[in-house]
């Protein structure tokens, strides 16, 4: 994916959309990547809605843009938040769903689709043991805490780690993550000195006792990678292969239904987007 946004801009972005009008009369959906769109394509009415990929939130945000100063009407992009809330950097724009949360895996994992899955899954009575899908889900945010105040610290000092690949199992148990593995396991190359070491682990004491709300300094590959991890031994004794983060995730996806996709708010914001001009609808009715 990088090497192809490294290539691809948002004048890009707005002439492919340009060539998909010919074809498409409906409006189109723009998505950071991919594989964003899995999440909620059950939910949608693709005869009205046309996806375009747009290999980067930067890209997502200024081919809204664009197509905003060329006077169209017909798209609706979706970013994840990430730490634009905690940095007071989030761009408001009426034709851009931000997730409700850090990002949209997040979302999706505070809905019921997660006390589904684990009933799947998990063995109830360790579930049970902790108070239940949601609190199974907060240990986890808190948990993660240190992981996620060494994202932010990295983001918001531009300290320039590669965090893209970071290994969990390098330093989660299921329940506590191992500070100094951590930052062991991300000092690499030019950071690998004892000051650039030093220097990190501050950051990460120092933001892991802030104020932030766990549901926006969280990040959603990290939980449900968590998740994984603690279905191994904590709240089941399933194997590495059915714990990967790949399959935690397709299984909550499947898990994630109508209910779910009001509840957290995507079916009325999408919505109140559709009926704020003349717009064709854009969402399956439930049967």
């Amino acid at each position: 994916m990088n090497s192809i946004a490294r290539n691809i801009g948002p004048r890009d972005i707005v002439a492919e959309l340009r060539l998909l009008r010919q074809k498409h009369k409906g409006v189109f959906f723009l998505m950071e990547g991919p594989s964003d769109f899995k999440r909620f394509e059950k939910f949608v009415d693709r005869s009205s809605v046309a996806i375009v990929v747009c290999w980067g939130k930067s890209n997502v945000l200024n081919a809204v843009d664009l197509v905003q100063q060329r006077g169209g009407t017909d798209v609706l992009g979706f970013v994840d938040a990430d730490f634009d809330r905690l940095m007071g950097a989030l761009a408001e724009n009426e034709d851009v769903i931000h997730s409700a949360s850090h990002d949209f895996d997040v979302d999706l994992c505070r809905t019921d689709a997660m006390d589904r899955y684990l009933r799947e899954v998990a063995m109830d009575d360790r579930v049970g043991a902790e108070g239940g899908a949601g609190a199974v889900l907060a240990s986890l945010m808190q948990s993660l805490r240190p992981l996620s105040a060494l994202r932010y610290a990295n983001e918001r000092h531009q300290l320039g780690y590669s965090l893209k690949n970071v290994d969990l199992e390098d330093f989660f148990d299921g329940s506590m993550i191992n500070r100094g593995a951590m930052v062991n396991a991300v000092s690499a190359g030019r950071f690998a000195g004892a000051v650039h070491r030093e220097t990190l682990r501050a950051h990460v004491d120092n933001y892991t006792d802030a104020t932030f709300p766990n549901e926006q300094f969280t990040n959603g590959h990290d939980l449900v990678s968590a998740l994984g991890i603690a279905l191994r031994k904590r709240l089941a004794d399933r194997r590495p292969p059915q714990t990967w983060r790949s399959e935690v995730e397709a299984h909550l996806r499947l898990a994630f239904d109508h209910i779910d996709f009001a509840s957290c708010g995507l079916a009325a914001r999408i919505s109140e987007w559709q009926y704020a001009e003349t717009r064709p609808s854009v969402l399956r009715r439930v049967a």
